[in-house]
């Protein structure tokens, strides 16, 4: 698709910086570092990190307590003017040709300049506002201030690029955003190293290892989960369930619970391959989900998943090839059945696991994100 350097200086606005695996999941890291393939030059500009305040937090905990109404704290206008400024210096001193603003929306609808913009988010204020817990139940004029900022990055954008086609949906219909103006390239796995193309074959013989990875138990479906579990057991299924990122304070001899996993160190990585290779399904069933980078990381694995259709998910696993996505309404019954039905069907469980990996190869990695990034990075030079 792309083999050619774009001889251009872009320059990359992130929230934090993105040479930092841990920042946001480690999607600007694995952005940057895709990147850099296809540019001559790359800088990233730092405007001093722009994560919520201790006191703009403690703001928004007295407000939700006794107003029951949420306050944004990233979203103050006098900061957000004095980040820009410092932005709109650092583009000229450095000669930026194009600016890729990641997940910056607040800040990018203070600046000021003539170099080109490339809009970049997993979602919109608009999607995000009463469907995440933390953007739910806000005060008036902090969704006011959301939307105005949100537009306002969206409109003063060339390109306007989202990982999945229901945040793209949001900027169009939310926003009144062009869709000639919007590309939905899906994120990468999070990975420094794809597993090799060989996937894993999962003995039907043995247990059918049901694999939940997420530091928010509620959140990420982990009720969900439990529930399921009991159920495939009460039906005489061999089946197990590993939790990892969290502690989800339940015991269970079918249970296994791996509070955290530091992937910097190698025995704590060779188990989480392990983990990988020795499970059936990503049982996943999110209650929200912008994209869902452990989705793509299952594809990579080649590991179907079983998830709620929420959000952005449906971009990541394709229905019914590379997993099951249930309506947002289904019960523990629907998804017990959604996993006796596929494990008890060895022909059709290899082909989703061979599709997920195929989907791996072919959409959700970094290098396939960078280059299409990088033609719209050309589109906007040189037309």
């Amino acid at each position: 698709m792309m083999t050619e350097v774009l001889p251009i200086h872009l320059g990359i606005l992130a929230a934090d910086d993105p040479h930092n695996v841990r920042t946001w999941s480690g999607v600007p890291y694995f952005m940057t570092k895709a990147l850099t393939k296809y540019v001559e030059n790359l800088t990233y500009l730092s405007a001093g990190p722009l994560q919520w305040s201790p006191t703009g937090c403690l703001i928004d905990r007295w407000s939700r307590r006794l107003f029951r109404k949420g306050y944004i704290p990233g979203h103050v206008p006098y900061i957000l003017q004095y980040k820009a400024r410092t932005v709109e210096r650092l583009i000229k001193s450095h000669n930026i040709d194009v600016l890729l603003a990641i997940t910056v929306d607040p800040l990018v609808a203070f600046l000021q300049t003539e170099v080109p913009l490339i809009h970049h988010s997993d979602t919109t204020f608009a999607a995000m506002a009463d469907y995440y817990p933390s953007y739910s139940s806000i005060w008036k004029f902090c969704r006011d201030r959301g939307d105005r900022y949100t537009a306002r990055a969206l409109s003063d954008s060339k390109i306007c690029t989202f990982p999945s086609q229901w945040a793209a949906n949001s900027a169009i219909n939310d926003y009144g955003i062009s869709p000639q103006k919007i590309r939905v390239i899906p994120y990468g796995a999070n990975l420094s190293t794809a597993p090799f193309e060989q996937i894993s074959q999962v003995n039907h013989l043995d247990s059918c290892q049901l694999l939940f990875i997420g530091r928010q138990w509620e959140r990420k479906g982990g009720p969900i989960a439990f529930a399921t579990l009991l159920e495939l057991l009460s039906r005489g299924m061999n089946t197990n369930l590993v939790v990892v990122g969290c502690n989800p304070q339940i015991t269970h001899e079918k249970l296994t619970v791996i509070p955290f996993l530091n992937k910097q160190i190698p025995q704590d990585l060779e188990l989480y391959l392990s983990l990988w290779q020795d499970s059936a399904f990503l049982f996943m069933p999110s209650n929200q989900e912008t994209f869902g980078a452990i989705y793509a990381e299952a594809a990579a694995h080649g590991l179907p998943v079983i998830a709620k259709d929420t959000g952005g998910i449906s971009s990541c696993v394709q229905h019914e090839v590379s997993g099951l996505l249930l309506p947002e309404s289904s019960s523990i019954n629907d998804y017990a059945n959604s996993i006796e039905k596929i494990w008890a069907n060895p022909k059709i469980y290899h082909s989703f696991k061979k599709a997920a990996r195929d989907r791996y190869d072919n959409i959700l990695n970094w290098d396939i994100w960078a280059q299409k990034t990088i033609l719209t990075v050309a589109e906007v030079m040189y037309t």
